[in-house]
């Protein structure tokens, strides 16, 4: 097959609660033989959360309705009381016994993987086939993608992090799937987070989104998931609260420091104002005023806003109602134990330069999707530019030189009990494309210095450049801040990605002051800022880098 000028993209999410479903049940989520919408998808996403259950060959959800869970399900938020039921899962490790006890036989047959697997084939159809799949305990993610694909899907790879108790049950955590489709990298995260309401849960979500960049490393393993795919795709069941407390005319509403008893009349409060607002929104008269409340309260956009996670990161406004906790088999009737929340989310990030190649065209709930208490959630993503091929064999055309660097770490790594020793080193991706002639890897690096977080870098690097100058906008750097001390070893510090075309664009020979963020699972950590010079190469030059003087200069 010819290479498509785009590459549509389907990403699919939902916590199905443990509960089996039918490919007839599944045509209400997920798009059969992979159209709809207008848009013939290519690749198509699926993750899923609490997502065991034993298999029922004779299972139909016309006969099953409300068995074998009740309509409030037994998932997470199941109990009236959230702090005790935090407590239990504390205690227990994990809460849904039916999926747990389905999950132990799904590790002995894999029967409830490979039915779930079956399932989506027959949704999509025989023109699709499994790119590759992820399991961890209750959470399952799938990618699938055209058979006409096939030969030009390459660079596949998986990994997975538990955030559950200890870090070790996997009863909630994240699993990604990385692949290059005709060169573009695409990568997918599923995630099932933290549950329940309240600031110290909110402050766990946060936690384990950094705890899942963290862990689940790839590629390039001194960079994070988000730092250097073209293209990053992040969804799950978030578990971000709607919290009416959040704006000034609803903050006596808080829940935080109050006994049991009004904790109950204020919830009970709270779930009658939001699901007013829920139905506000089907008046036009009253839809903004009301949505704009729904997002202004919005766990998630207030995280996002505060850069508390996912810093950089898009997502659209939901424009569908809140998707948790809702009654099974009922099209949306909200359990009055839990505020309506918009609890499964979406979001995406590019690398600098592709941001505006990556056009979200859908972000819909499916309400006809009966047998969970959350609604699942879809999103269509038009992908330009494949273009990818980066001329990079024979002789260097171009070099980078960098100088003047001066840096900030700030955030998370700045906590540790160890001041790291600081050293920057600078790849690129394409890998290959940049390299440092004075470097045995061919990577180039400044030398460390001992305890530092913010300081200037005297160091000089040379590095030639394997590409011509039509194919700069395919290419980029990152400046990759690491930590030489013995006790933790190349610990990551926070990395910022230029992309080359910026550089095009200044004069060849001029240097151009570089301002970049460091980014680190997820979270702002600081600064970068350097000297930068594209130039024709020069083999005078070659050997360069190392030739600084032997000092660093502190702040």
């Amino acid at each position: 097959m010819a290479q498509p000028p785009q590459l549509e993209v389907l990403v699919c999410s939902s916590n199905i609660g443990n509960t089996q479903m039918t490919a007839a049940g599944m045509k209400n989520w997920i798009f059969s033989q992979g159209q709809g919408n207008g848009k013939n998808y290519d690749v198509v996403a699926i993750g899923m959360q609490e997502a065991s259950f034993t298999v029922d060959n004779a299972y139909s959800e016309q006969t099953s309705a409300g068995e074998p869970l009740s309509p409030e399900g037994d998932g997470d938020d199941s109990s009236d009381d959230e702090d005790e039921e935090a407590e239990k899962d504390k205690e227990k490790g994990t809460k849904s016994q039916t999926g747990m006890l389905a999950t132990a036989k799904d590790a002995i047959t894999g029967k409830c993987g490979k039915y779930i697997e079956g399932v989506i084939q027959e949704v999509l159809g025989k023109g699709y086939y499994l790119v590759e799949s992820i399991y961890a305990v209750q959470m399952r993610l799938y990618v699938f993608a055209k058979t006409d694909h096939k030969k030009h899907i390459t660079e596949v790879q998986k990994a997975k992090e538990n955030t559950g108790l200890g870090r070790v049950v996997a009863n909630k955590g994240g699993q990604i799937v990385k692949l290059a489709v005709y060169g573009t990298t695409l990568c997918f995260v599923s995630c099932h987070l933290a549950a329940h309401e309240g600031a110290k849960h909110l402050a766990n979500r946060n936690d384990s989104v950094r705890e899942i960049f963290q862990g689940a490393r790839m590629g390039n393993k001194q960079l994070d998931a988000a730092s250097q795919f073209h293209h990053c795709f992040f969804m799950g069941d978030m578990n971000y609260r709607t919290n009416l407390s959040m704006v000034e005319k609803y903050k006596h509403l808080s829940t935080e420091g109050k006994n049991k008893d009004d904790k109950k009349k204020l919830k009970k409060e709270q779930f009658e104002i939001v699901t007013q607002l829920v139905a506000d929104l089907d008046d036009p008269a009253k839809r903004a005023e009301a949505h704009q409340t729904l997002m202004d309260t919005d766990e998630l956009k207030g995280a996002l806003d505060a850069k508390k996670v996912l810093a950089g990161w898009l997502t659209a406004k939901p424009e569908f109602k809140p998707t948790f906790k809702v009654y099974r088999w009922e099209a949306l009737k909200y359990v009055t134990k839990r505020t309506p929340s918009y609890c499964d989310r979406i979001l995406w990030k590019s690398l600098p330069g592709f941001t505006g190649m990556c056009k979200q065209n859908t972000y819909e709930a499916c309400g006809d999707y009966l047998s969970s208490d959350h609604k699942p959630i879809r999103a269509g993503f038009t992908i330009d530019k494949l273009q990818r091929q980066v001329a990079s064999g024979g002789a260097p055309k171009l070099q980078i030189t960098i100088s003047d660097i001066e840096f900030e770490l700030q955030g998370n790594v700045t906590k540790t009990l160890d001041t790291p020793d600081t050293y920057f080193k600078v790849v690129s991706f394409p890998p290959q494309v940049v390299k440092d002639p004075s470097q045995k890897d061919g990577v180039a690096r400044t030398r460390y210095v001992n305890d530092m977080i913010k300081g200037k870098l005297d160091d000089k690097i040379v590095c030639n450049v394997h590409a011509d100058g039509d194919s700069l906008w395919k290419c980029h750097i990152a400046f990759v801040g690491l930590d030489n001390n013995h006790l933790h070893k190349d610990r990551p510090l926070g990395s910022a990605t230029l992309e080359l075309e910026k550089l095009k664009l200044v004069k060849m020979g001029q240097e151009t002051l570089v301002y970049e963020d460091l980014n680190l699972n997820g979270l702002e950590g600081g600064f970068i800022k350097c000297k930068v010079k594209l130039e024709a190469y020069d083999a005078t030059r070659v050997g360069a880098a190392g030739t600084a003087k032997p000092c660093c200069t502190l702040l």
